[in-house]
């Protein structure tokens, strides 16, 4: 039995599965929506197959709405059909400009660096394991997936 056929209905059962979706939902925006939309909009949360879109006033949000099949198109071909079914928009915050998508072009995966919230969800979802072997093999399957996001849709 290989290691992906163990930690598979674990992750899936665990929630992991889920976040890991969500995060690579959120860090590769700009390679779905693209640089311009991805400026003025960000993901907040994916809940039962609705992906509740930021977008910073109202003029952008009635934008997206036009935009809204073309992006739930490039959502699914990037992460399949059953992922999100369904875009909701909100007028909020969107990022400071710090965190601004970079106007040069990315390739299609690229390392992102293990924030500290992205190490206490590997160490939360490490703790029910109680074999050591397996605990190590789970913790960098996992820290390689987390330090790995999508840039542009597959």
């Amino acid at each position: 039995m290989t290691a992906g056929q163990i930690l598979t209905p674990w992750l899936r059962q665990s929630g992991v599965q889920h976040h890991l979706q969500e995060w690579r939902l959120q860090t590769g925006w700009a390679g779905i929506a693209g640089h311009l939309v991805a400026t003025h909009s960000r993901p907040l949360r994916l809940r039962h197959q609705h992906l509740t879109v930021a977008v910073e006033s109202p003029a952008w949000l009635h934008q997206l709405r036009y935009l809204e099949p073309m992006l739930l198109t490039q959502i699914q071909r990037a992460f399949g059909p059953e992922l999100v079914t369904e875009l909701r928009w909100v007028v909020g915050p969107v990022t400071d400009e710090s965190q601004r998508p970079s106007s040069q072009a990315s390739p299609t995966w690229s390392a992102v660096p293990l924030t500290p919230e992205t190490e206490a969800v590997i160490t939360d979802a490490m703790a029910p394991l109680k074999d050591p072997a397996i605990a190590t093999v789970a913790r960098r399957l996992l820290q390689k997936a987390l330090t790995v996001a999508p840039t542009a849709p597959r």
